[in-house]
């Protein structure tokens, strides 16, 4: 699918994009949840008092944006997924006889009741305890089940793929962010962002360069040198360099 363009510089403090599923979500401390596109100023001014430029910049940005959702509507994770970042897991339940979920007890026990006429019976029986997320919360809440430990086995299968690209006995791609968080570490510090806003155009933020080369100490011919790994097997890539 096609990607998001990246936020606007001055709406990341507030905002961030879920990409896989192409969610816009508050990651402020006592909000971190999704915003349906429409509500994304009116949340910025309202719930975090932000000056109207921002919000107004945040207009401009929705219009671009193609993944129209409200909390009916938002994609949800599959069950038993690693937890998606950002969004809080909350403690809950899960019917035995259905997918009906709820944080509540009380409440998961009164589905069991009228639903499934199951009455006087231990939770044991009626409902299962579960990890939930939910990317809207309070009464637009739809709950998924997340599996916390699958979120060590992503890390771990991170730091595997970083070793095996160090002893040279991992695929090119791991190679390749490998050499580039190695040179993003060694250049930690040296960033700081000088771009006129009014340059940044859409392009840019489609492709993100501008936000791994502003302000940076090497001029192009360096970057160039250190991306020029292009071989006789690769035409377009030796060409565009």
């Amino acid at each position: 699918m096609q990607l998001p363009l990246p936020l606007p510089e001055a709406l990341r403090q507030w905002i961030a994009i879920n990409a896989e599923y192409h969610v816009l979500v508050c990651h402020i401390t006592g909000c971190q949840q999704a915003l349906s596109p429409r509500a994304i100023s009116r949340h910025l001014r309202d719930k975090h008092q932000v000056k109207s430029g921002l919000y107004k910049q945040a207009d401009q940005y929705i219009k671009q944006w193609q993944w129209q959702y409200d909390f009916q509507s938002v994609p949800l994770p599959p069950d038993k997924s690693a937890p998606q970042p950002i969004l809080p897991v909350f403690a809950g339940f899960q019917c035995q006889d259905c997918d009906h979920k709820s944080q509540s007890r009380q409440a998961i026990r009164k589905h069991v009741n009228k639903e499934h006429d199951k009455k006087r019976l231990p939770d044991n029986e009626l409902f299962q305890a579960v990890q939930l997320q939910t990317w809207f919360g309070e009464k637009r809440a739809r709950y998924w089940v997340v599996n916390a430990t699958r979120q060590s086995d992503v890390n771990n299968e991170s730091r595997d793929v970083n070793n095996s690209s160090s002893s040279g006995s991992g695929d090119a791609s791991a190679v390749i962010r490998a050499e580039i968080a190695e040179w993003m570490a060694q250049e930690e510090g040296q960033y700081q962002a000088s771009t006129v806003a009014a340059e940044v155009d859409p392009w840019l933020r489609y492709t993100g360069w501008e936000e791994v080369l502003a302000g940076s100490k090497h001029d192009l011919v360096t970057t160039a040198a250190f991306t020029a790994t292009a071989t006789a097997t690769e035409p377009e890539l030796e060409r565009l360099i």
